[in-house]
């Protein structure tokens, strides 16, 4: 069991690093200024671009909500990386400060394992919101179209605010890891990359 713990972070490791470097061109672009040449700020504009491209894929009917709509987002969102990287002339990789890269890396490791660790003594999925955001991030796990049916009243659409949830299924969807599983490892993701993003804000302002 504690091989496939480690595994699982690994893999949410491995995917929140992917698609914070496929997202290094925009984030050099916009955040230029910053010591890390926005390498903090890539990984949550990865993953935001990414679900979003995929939302207004669905919402628009052009493809079904499944993984081959994320990878059809993956890959106009490649794209317009590489056009701003081919505009802006930015030579990301020589600019890249790999200090500061390799400190958030560990910082992010570090809080994702440390706050899992604290979930794994109260992963039951009830009180507070925790059972309806389980049940709206299974319902867009097993939906093919957008709006998703609310669970509450079969037969209509949810009347709910739900992007969060759709990053988060998303996030599903790309590891394969079971729901009642990754949606303790999605919170502390989240935890994660928010304590990134305070280092990165807090590094730019020190320096």
């Amino acid at each position: 069991m504690f091989v496939d713990h480690i595994a699982w972070l690994a893999l949410i490791w491995s995917v929140i690093c992917v698609l914070g470097w496929i997202s290094l061109p925009v984030g050099q672009a916009l955040f230029r200024a910053s010591s890390d040449r926005g390498y903090a700020y890539a990984k949550i504009l990865g993953l935001f671009a990414i679900s979003y491209i995929t939302f207004v894929l669905s919402t628009l009917k052009i493809t079904p909500l499944s993984i081959y709509a994320i990878f059809i987002g993956i890959l106009i969102w490649v794209t317009i990386n590489y056009f701003v990287a081919k505009k802006t002339n930015i030579p990301i990789v020589k600019e890249i400060p790999w200090r500061k890269v390799i400190i958030t890396e560990i910082i992010f490791i570090i809080f994702l394992s440390g706050f899992t660790l604290i979930r794994s003594y109260g992963p039951e999925i009830y009180e507070i919101e925790r059972f309806m955001d389980f049940g709206i991030i299974q319902n867009l796990r097993n939906s093919t179209s957008l709006p998703i049916e609310d669970f509450w009243f079969s037969g209509e659409p949810i009347n709910y605010y739900y992007f969060g949830h759709f990053y988060s299924a998303i996030m599903i969807r790309l590891t394969g890891i079971m729901p009642a599983v990754s949606y303790n490892l999605i919170l502390s993701t989240v935890f994660s990359l928010t304590f990134v993003q305070v280092f990165s804000i807090g590094s730019n302002l020190y320096s």
